[in-house]
């Protein structure tokens, strides 16, 4: 009881797990004097805790948070916008989180930046990956070096992972993933182990057959393949399926079909050919690759049961952005469906429609019904209530010096854009955004809030008086937004709670809160020479 007294006295910031935690898990007692035994080798076990607890407490008293960076002690974070900032949270496993809003919250979508530097990881930023939480299922969007270890520290099940989007093929975004796919796979086994006593038949077929699918640029599926075969190993539990997004305008050439020399971003390897991994092509329409649209509902459907108990679907689109000559970059746009209205019970009596199960089903998805006497039709908006939540729309992009045309269309109207800040200042050969650069192209799309990415090392540091540099993107974004765009900084571990009706503010019947299409179209026509200049030299 006494070194238990001792340990809750101490503040251990250096440690990511909270008190309570740590005395349910017998485990985390073994390691404690397992680690007292190997520093201090005494006979007894008091005395080598008790230097232990000495340790860790001058540990905790001369560490800054600023030297562990976002890993044990999230920065605090600085905005003007204070209901903005009740959206934020840690996703890190076992922070105290009673004293704050957010995590009172359950919202069914967030974002969880499990990496948010640029190019190479530092102290404060690992590399590039960012998990979109669905409810119970999750998207992983690019996947840097040392992704699994961000998972361990975050929330987050990797079992839960059922699609991953890799933006372009740069190390920085792609390095992780063969460790990862391997690590999930460890995951899986474990979780068919436990299917025999699951009792639900749907559940354990879930858990049996397990596939993932994985989108990106030519060449995905050659990369995945050549790492699992060249470094000995194989998925025998984990079903993969690699769609590559053909049809690009920024092609990679590599060699020359006439000596013989293939190109391996494109051709095939029948070396390369792995049971458990299909390779799969999706072409564009318009400059536009569609992954999953959403289905619509039938008044048959309805009736026949075929589409009423439909899970909320999504719509994810993809488009292409200019970084560097030939690096096939993508941006994704994931949008919900439009959720159902209610139907207010009281006027649809009123009107002679008495609850049924199949008739306000066909209100809620805009359908007319007929009266119980069947004298009269009843239109849908007689007795739908006003809306109370609105489909949500998430923009994450690829590195990029600037966006297509097509890029700008889809991501219009976004509630949140996830782009890159790479750039102090801007250099058109590096094929890297300034924070200028992403404020401006996120007034044109109208997001409503922009999260800056990709951070680099200069953006952390502070200038020579000690003013933050972070603040400064802020406000330059801002600006160059004209104000149609609220900013943050990513950092490691930051998950961001998309409310139920979004951050685009206003009434949710009121349609005059989006822009007008002859709006959008004015600004599409403003940008598009810049954006398309790279397009029209090639």
């Amino acid at each position: 009881s006494e070194i238990r007294n001792a340990l809750e006295s101490i503040s251990l910031q250096c440690l990511p797990v909270p008190m309570p935690i740590m005395f349910r898990n017998v485990g985390f007692i073994q390691h404690i004097r397992h680690q007292s035994r190997s520093r201090y080798p005494c006979r007894s076990p008091a005395p080598q805790l008790v230097h232990l607890i000495k340790d860790l407490q001058q540990r905790a008293n001369q560490t800054k948070t600023d030297d562990f960076g976002s890993i044990y002690h999230p920065p605090t974070y600085e905005h003007e916008n204070k209901d903005l900032l009740k959206s934020i949270r840690s996703c890190l496993t076992g922070m105290n989180h009673d004293d704050h809003a957010a995590y009172t919250k359950d919202t069914g979508m967030s974002l969880c930046f499990l990496g948010t530097g640029a190019g190479t990881p530092t102290r404060q930023r690992s590399t590039t990956a960012t998990l979109l939480r669905l409810g119970g299922s999750s998207m992983l969007f690019d996947a840097g070096e040392g992704v699994q270890r961000q998972l361990l520290f975050a929330r987050a099940k990797p079992s839960h992972i059922e699609r991953i989007f890799i933006t372009h093929l740069h190390g920085d975004h792609v390095f992780g993933l063969p460790g990862f796919l391997l690590g999930l796979q460890v995951h899986i086994m474990a979780r068919q182990k436990d299917a025999n006593t699951v009792k639900s038949k749907r559940k354990q077929k879930e858990m049996e057959n397990h596939v993932i699918k994985i989108y990106g640029p030519p060449g995905l599926y050659n990369y995945i393949a050549s790492n699992i075969i060249l470094s000995c190993t194989k998925f025998h539990s984990l079903s993969i399926e690699v769609y590559e997004l053909i049809g690009s305008r920024a092609r990679r050439v590599h060699g020359n079909k006439n000596r013989g020399v293939k190109n391996p971003f494109e051709d095939t390897y029948p070396e390369y050919n792995y049971g458990l991994i299909r390779r799969k092509f999706i072409s564009p329409e318009d400059g536009v690759w569609t992954i999953e649209n959403i289905e619509q509902k039938t008044r048959n459907g309805i009736l026949n049961d075929k589409t009423r108990h439909l899970p909320r679907q999504l719509r994810i689109k993809a488009a292409e952005l200019d970084h560097l000559p030939g690096v096939v970059t993508f941006g994704f746009v994931v949008e919900e469906e439009e959720p159902p209205r209610n139907v207010d019970p009281d006027k649809a009596k009123a009107l002679g429609v008495l609850p049924n199960g199949r008739k306000f089903d066909l209100l809620k998805h805009g359908f007319s019904v007929q009266t119980e006497d069947g004298k009269r039709t009843v239109q849908a908006e007689e007795v739908l209530k006003p809306r109370n939540k609105r489909a949500r729309k998430i923009t994450i992009t690829g590195d990029n010096r600037g966006w297509t045309t097509q890029m700008l269309r889809l991501a219009e109207n976004s509630d949140v854009l996830v782009h890159e800040s790479t750039l102090v200042k801007e250099d058109y050969k590096r094929g890297h955004s300034t924070a200028n650069m992403a404020g401006k192209v996120s007034g044109d799309a109208h997001a409503a809030l922009l999260v800056l990415n990709h951070i680099s090392s200069k953006s952390d540091r502070s200038d020579i008086l000690g003013n933050s540099n972070q603040l400064k993107l802020i406000k330059d974004a801002k600006e160059s937004s004209n104000g149609k765009s609220e900013v943050i900084v990513a950092f490691d571990f930051m998950e961001l709670l998309v409310p139920r009706d979004g951050f685009r503010g206003g009434s949710l019947d009121d349609e005059s809160r989006l822009h007008s299409k002859k709006e959008v179209e004015g600004d599409l026509n403003e940008t598009r020479t810049a954006v398309m200049g790279w397009f029209e030299t090639k």
